[in-house]
């Protein structure tokens, strides 16, 4: 779906936030294969996930900003809506980011899919 890539591009730009993007796929690949309990990537990603917990915080995604703040982050969101990632510098920018999007299904982690 264009308009989600659309809309976080469009922010990243109003925002003057520094990223990279590259194909979601390779990074996709990596967190089915170590998280999920599927060897392939099946929709949505989050409900193959094991030992999840379900937990309904509609300021949650504020919180990212706490976890490794100062580290580069992998942002992307399910093949469908666009197969990009965008890498930040650190959290605070792509929770600015995220603030100014509608809301959407996504997932963070780091190069490394430590988390």
């Amino acid at each position: 779906m264009k308009i989600l890539v659309d809309e976080i591009q469009k922010s990243i730009a109003e925002l003057g936030v520094e990223t990279l993007q590259e194909k979601a796929d390779v990074y996709i690949e990596k967190v089915v294969q170590k998280f999920s309990t599927n060897q392939i990537y099946k929709y949505p990603l989050w409900s193959y996930l094991p030992n999840r917990r379900s937990v309904h915080d509609p300021n949650g995604w504020k919180t990212i900003s706490e976890f490794l703040p100062t580290e580069e982050k992998l942002f992307f969101f399910e093949p469908s809506n666009g197969n990009i990632a965008f890498h930040f510098k650190n959290s605070i920018d792509l929770v600015n980011v995220i603030e100014n999007c509608f809301p959407f299904d996504f997932y963070v982690t780091n190069k490394a899919v430590d988390f």
